[in-house]
């Protein structure tokens, strides 16, 4: 009988020199191929240096012998600001000179207009699409969406306009598919440019009455608003929250109005926060990656699986499947997919090379093309 054992050890390992201080100041290098990975890497080197990393080994044995032994290491912090010194290409590789801020305090990073414009940045933007389905004491009602869409603005998303999301509505059958297949909602988000999809049910009904309220006219409404965030590439759901709150007025629609509103101010703080903490962490941390080979042999599959540990700023590889002519591949990766994909068009092996087709969001599908 054989006995397999997993032994897991997690070490933190910090900065001393950051006890007391909230955000600390260093200078860091990173070198790679192309100038956006040596700029990933020299982000990553100033988090590690000024507040250290987390170093997570695995350990996996079959009848008491070693059969794996993998170890992990994830930087422990976030940039708040970066300063560029210096570049320069030497033998084949960029070598990039940063200054950078960094912390471990997540709110230093929210409560700094220019770090968040910063991190926007780095996340290209992202465009919103946003679809709630709400009801107001059985009337329709926009009330979350109105306040989602001013939210976000003050965030500086980019949205997909509410004229679009009308007239997508206004579709065959769309109401239906939006309200129960994320899959079908996503890909309408992403065939109108969004790269994420804000989707969510919003209900507004009047509570009982009370009786400090008896014979005043006033109504209590009480709101529920549980909604989502989806990576439109993917349909990948990315976080989901609930929110609830109250309101009164002598107009049950006008407090479901008032209640709705504030359940989706509480919605936009949350799940911003959650993209703006998440983004922050794959800047300086690997992410993964869907790699789709098109038009390839399992013999040609397998070696460019091999190849890519061998590609700057990989770290692992795994495999998600194969059928004819089609294999797919989770690739971890510290930069974004516009960088890996860079790094793929024009691969080339022994019997062909690889054109990249689509890239979007965590997305890359490449081709391979073989040799005439």
């Amino acid at each position: 009988m054989k006995q397999i054992l997993v032994f897991s050890i997690i070490l933190i390992i910090s900065s001393a020199a950051v006890t007391g201080e909230s955000v600390k100041v260093v200078t860091a290098q990173g070198e790679a191929k192309t100038k956006s990975l040596a700029l990933e890497q020299a982000k990553r080197s100033a988090v590690e240096q000024g507040l250290g990393t987390v170093i997570t080994s695995e350990t996996l044995t079959k009848n008491f012998k070693l059969f794996s032994d993998i170890i992990l290491s994830r930087a422990n912090g976030f940039i708040k600001s970066y300063t560029e010194l210096s570049c320069v290409k030497e033998q084949g590789n960029f070598i990039v000179i940063i200054e950078a801020e960094v912390t471990q305090i997540f709110d230093e990073i929210l409560k700094d207009q220019a770090a968040l414009d910063l991190l926007m940045q780095w996340m290209d933007k992202p465009r919103v699409m946003i679809i709630v389905d709400e009801d107001n004491s059985g009337e329709k009602s926009q009330a979350c969406e109105t306040e989602l869409a001013k939210k976000l603005k003050q965030w500086r998303f980019d949205l997909v306009s509410r004229q679009q999301v009308e007239a997508i509505r206004a579709g065959k059958h769309i109401k239906a598919q939006l309200a129960g297949d994320t899959q079908t909602a996503a890909s309408i988000a992403n065939d109108v440019g969004a790269e994420l999809l804000l989707l969510g049910q919003a209900h507004a009904a009047e509570a009982r009455e009370l009786d400090i309220f008896e014979g005043t006219g006033m109504k209590s409404v009480q709101a529920v608003f549980s909604a989502q965030i989806v990576n439109a590439a993917d349909a990948r759901i990315l976080a989901s929250y609930t929110t609830t709150d109250a309101s009164m007025h002598i107009s049950a629609v006008t407090a479901g109005v008032k209640a709705l509103t504030k359940t989706a101010a509480e919605m936009a703080d949350s799940l911003v926060a959650y993209l703006l903490r998440n983004a922050s962490e794959e800047q300086v941390n690997e992410k993964t990656i869907t790699l789709t080979i098109k038009n390839v042999e399992f013999r040609e599959f397998s070696i460019l699986k091999k190849s890519l540990s061998d590609i700057d700023n990989v770290s692992r590889v795994h495999l998600r499947s194969f059928k004819p002519s089609t294999g797919e591949l989770a690739v971890e990766f510290m930069g974004k997919s516009e960088d890996l994909a860079v790094e793929l068009d024009g691969f080339q092996i022994s019997s062909g090379k690889f054109s990249v087709e689509e890239v979007a969001g965590n997305i890359v599908i490449i081709n391979f093309v073989p040799d005439e």
